[in-house]
């Protein structure tokens, strides 16, 4: 049995260790931050693209990063996902009598939502891309997705206001793109997914993850909502620690997934890699 699986782990650790490591010598105060955060998921996606070139019969397209023809339409599928599941969310809370509030000062910017969308690739390539695949060649896909969806959880809990029901909910988001992932053999549904989330809950919703981010356009308001409606739509972390996300969320995976198409461009790749192997 090759030790490719584990390879791949240590130098995505590595490669996150590094700028981390880098950090702590020379210093870097909060404002640089997330710039050191973007950082790090740049050195993650050249290494992911960089271990499978240097694989034995391998090649960049196999890590389901490099864009294939296919590449647009699962991304296309998997921002619509992350956009019908928000739209049912806000329905449901218009419905029990939430509202949306237009900001008297509005704080989107470009600056912001290139970060926001460079994170979420970098996450998915990092959980989804590294971890997810190598536990996946080693363990099986069932193993994988669980166990990548674990650390996943586990990564989000340190936010501001995290909870029991947002750290499950955040885990059965990293089921739901990790059976994406699998689904389709390439990461671009679930960057597609991330994306438009992150950046829908920002924008609209006010609050992803437990943060503000510094995009918001408007919020929702559940103020006058009772005190046993409104955990169905959200809490101080957001709609994400709503009980309407940990139904919609697996309902969803699995009516979608059933028929997503596959990437086979990135499964001829791997193909070849395994048959030279």
């Amino acid at each position: 049995m090759n030790n490719h699986w584990l390879g791949r782990i240590i130098t995505i650790v590595l490669a996150i260790a590094a700028p981390l490591l880098i950090s702590i010598v020379i210093g870097v105060d909060i404002a640089h931050a997330n710039s050191l955060q973007a950082l790090t998921y740049g050195v993650a996606c050249i290494a992911v693209v960089g271990i499978e070139q240097r694989r034995r019969g391998s090649s960049a397209v196999a890590s389901g990063l490099v864009p294939t023809p296919r590449s647009a339409v699962l991304s296309l599928l998997g921002a619509g996902w992350a956009i019908g599941v928000l739209a049912l969310i806000l329905l449901l809370a218009f419905v029990l009598g939430g509202r949306l509030h237009v900001l008297a000062e509005p704080s989107f910017s470009l600056t912001g939502l290139s970060t926001i969308v460079l994170f979420a690739i970098g996450e998915e390539v990092v959980f989804r891309g590294t971890l997810l695949e190598a536990l996946h060649e080693r363990f099986g896909a069932p193993a994988a997705v669980i166990t990548t969806s674990i650390l996943f959880a586990l990564a989000h809990a340190g936010n501001p206001s995290a909870s029991l029901v947002s750290t499950i909910n955040v885990a059965l988001a990293g089921i739901a793109l990790g059976a994406a992932v699998v689904t389709t053999s390439s990461l671009w549904m679930a960057i597609g997914f991330h994306i438009v989330w992150n950046v829908v809950l920002s924008s609209v919703f006010g609050v992803v993850s437990g943060m503000d981010l510094g995009l918001a356009v408007t919020e929702l308001n559940t103020s006058s909502l009772s005190n046993t409606v409104r955990p169905w739509i959200e809490g101080s972390f957001g709609i994400e620690e709503g009980y309407a996300t940990t139904v919609l969320l697996p309902l969803s995976m699995i009516a979608l997934l059933r028929r997503a198409p596959y990437d086979p461009f990135v499964r001829a790749a791997r193909f070849r890699r395994t048959f030279s192997s």
